[in-house]
Order: C-alpha cells, then structure tokens, then sequence
C-alpha cells in the first residue's frame, strides 16, 4: 500500500492573508492548483446547503478565529504519514495507491474517500476538522484512518450496489469506523466529545431500538449521520451503533467475508443485530 500526501497548508495560508473573507472566486484559483477537478467536485457537493449561511460562516471562522486549529491539524497530518504508510502496509497487504489532500474545502467534510483524477483520494478539510475541533493527532489519526478504512472496503468490494441507505450506510461506516481502530488505536473515537462515548454505551438498546423501528418503517436515517443532525440530543450514533454491527458480524467472519457480503446477507443480520 503506498500512500502520498499533498498538504496545502501554505497555500491556505497565502489564501488566508490574501483574503480577509471568504472569496469563491479566489478560492477556485487555488483549487485549481491542486486539481482542475477539484473545484467543480466541491462545488456540486455543496450545492445541497445554503452556501452563504451554512459554508461562508465556517470558511471565514476556520480563516480567522480558529487558524490556529488548521495549523495544529496540518502538524498532526506530518507526524501521521510518518508511520501511516508502514502500519497500514502490515495490517492490510493490498496493493492500494492513496493520495490524502490536506486541503480547505466548501464544507464537504472533514474526511472524503472518493476518486478524483482516476486516483483513490482522501480529503481532509481543513474548515470542517477546525469546525469540528478533529485538529489534535488522535482525533486526526483516526479520521484519515477512516477513510483509508473506506477505500479499502471499496476494493475488497468491488461494485458497490446500496438498494437501502439505512441499511448500507449503517454496516459501510461501522466497517470504517471499527478497522480505523484497528489500524490506529483501538477504542478510539473522532467523534468522542462532551461525554459522547458514554452516552453511546449507556443508552446502545435505546439507539438500536430507535434505528429498528426506523428501518422497520421506512423512516430516514440520516440524522444518526453527521455532526448537524442530533438524534436523543447527540449526533453521529450511527457511527457507533454501525461499529457494534460490525463487531457482532465478526464472530465467525473475516474482514473480506464481512466486506463482501451481499447486501440480502447484510440485511438479514442487521435485524439479528438490532433486534437482540
């Protein structure tokens, strides 16, 4: 597995102190830098939010009141990819070629797995770790874990059919989410604030209960995904509920039976899952 990192961080700076506030128009020249399909990737993502009330207020606040979290995540990033490579090459012997982005982004997320210029790509915005405060090397270390976590499961996998979000992205993030503890720290969380983790264990029936009658009925799950939405007063429960999944699916199973399972197999044992 070989892993190269392009980290932005001078040329956010030279946008930064170009800039007092937010300019798309200057922003595309410097995604423009990094890639010519950069910019239209982003922009498209961002099309489904109110750009000037959800993405500039982020964008100046991560460039002016919060620079100091892009720093620390752009250092956390360097100490990273010094072992990154090595452990990730002795834990899953594949023949992956990873280019992770330290970029400033539209708010299209603090970690993407996605494909850009035919190349598996993870990109880590620098506006959403500041938002999120992910900036610090743990929390760091486990997000870049997650998306290599992502692209992994996508090359064990093949073609990726999703007939059911709730059911598809419940089992594809708790894969993610439980091998980035693998691959860096076991039991360790990104998303763990304000008492989140124990909330998580305290309350695992209720939340399991909540995602069945949901999945029973038809009913989105969306909201147990992503830091704006709260489901029981917290947000992302989906990413632990979905590596308890996981974990009950690894009894018997291996990490290529668990990423190749068909989607009925899946569907089955979720309701196994969350029923018990």
């Amino acid at each position: 597995m070989k892993i190269h990192v392009i980290d932005t961080y001078k040329q956010i700076e030279e946008y930064k102190n170009s800039n007092n506030r937010f300019s798309l128009d200057a922003w595309k020249k410097y995604a423009d830098s990094i890639s010519p399909s950069l910019y239209q990737k982003c922009f498209d993502d961002a099309a489904k939010y109110d750009f000037e009330k959800d993405v500039v207020p982020v964008l100046n606040d991560a460039l002016q009141t919060h620079y100091d979290r892009v720093t620390s995540a752009h250092n956390a990033l360097n100490d990273i990819a010094k072992t990154l490579p090595h452990r990730a090459s002795e834990m899953f012997n594949m023949d992956l070629d990873i280019t992770i982005i330290f970029y400033l982004g539209l708010c299209n997320g603090a970690g993407w797995a996605t494909v850009m210029d035919g190349k598996q790509t993870i990109l880590l915005g620098a506006e959403k770790i500041a938002e999120l405060k992910w900036h610090e090397l743990d929390t760091m270390g486990d997000l870049i874990c997650h998306e290599i976590a992502h692209l992994i499961h996508f090359a064990l996998r093949g073609n990726i059919a999703r007939p059911n979000k709730a059911v598809w992205q419940l089992y594809s993030e708790g894969i993610a989410t439980l091998y980035s503890q693998k691959l860096y720290k076991e039991g360790f969380y990104h998303q763990n604030q304000n008492g989140w983790l124990d909330f998580c264990r305290e309350n695992i029936a209720a939340i399991k209960d909540e995602y069945l009658k949901r999945l029973t009925y038809a009913e989105s799950t969306a909201d147990f995904f992503g830091d704006w939405n709260l489901v029981m007063g917290k947000s992302n429960l989906g990413y632990y509920l979905g590596s308890e999944f996981i974990r009950y699916l690894e009894i018997g199973l291996s990490l290529s039976d668990i990423a190749c399972l068909s989607y009925e197999a899946i569907t089955t044992k979720l309701y196994s899952f969350l029923e018990e």
